[in-house]
């Protein structure tokens, strides 16, 4: 056997030694069995899920919001938005952005939000987030405890 017919049989070898785990990494479900893993654009795996009967307890609850197309996503009864759950342990939410102007000659401009964001039962990372605040005479702060 030469050199050419060992390297197209390694190359069909490796083909079918590829093929097989990348199609299941794309075609298995990531919920439980019988439940929903999709949520609009966002995927939902187990331990998150939609139903009672679909996550693992209450602190992985995913609200379903129908009012919009495509439906949202939301952290169990809260107004955060999920926009992520990645099979490697991250849940990417959205918050609302608080603002609150002092124009000279009008009348003050505030949106009066509630910007906190309460997760007792998971981590922060603390490497993957953003926090920005912008303006003058302005402040905000992260406030955390560890148990």
């Amino acid at each position: 056997m030469g050199i050419l017919e060992l390297q197209i049989h390694l190359s069909i070898l490796v083909i079918i030694l590829a093929s097989p785990s990348k199609l299941s990494a794309t075609t298995s479900p990531i919920a439980k069995l019988n439940c929903n893993d999709h949520l609009g654009d966002v995927r939902i795996p187990f331990p998150f899920g939609i139903s009672e009967d679909c996550y693992l307890n209450s602190n992985f609850s995913v609200y379903c919001d129908q009012s919009s197309d495509p439906h949202r996503a939301f952290y169990s009864d809260s107004t955060i938005q999920i926009t992520n759950i990645s099979l490697d342990g991250q849940l990417t939410v959205l918050n609302a952005v608080a603002y609150d102007c002092y124009r000279q000659n009008q009348p003050h401009l505030s949106n009066d939000k509630n910007t906190w964001i309460y997760f007792n039962n998971f981590t922060i990372n603390n490497t993957a987030n953003r926090f920005t605040v912008v303006g003058c005479d302005t402040y905000a702060y992260v406030y955390g405890r560890r148990r």
